[in-house]
């Protein structure tokens, strides 16, 4: 019963409780970025 019913509520649960705890340095290390690099911290590629 476990493999087949519980496992994928418990992978939920876990990865969004890790979410959840690791949103806010997420947050954090892309602000520091966008600091350091002075301008967007995400690539961007313009198009032709």
């Amino acid at each position: 019963m476990y493999p087949r019913c519980l496992k994928r509520v418990l992978d939920f649960c876990c990865a969004l409780a890790a979410l959840c705890c690791l949103s806010p340095l997420l947050v954090a290390l892309t602000l520091l970025g966008a600091v350091k690099m002075k301008g967007n911290p995400f690539f961007t590629q313009p198009y032709p």
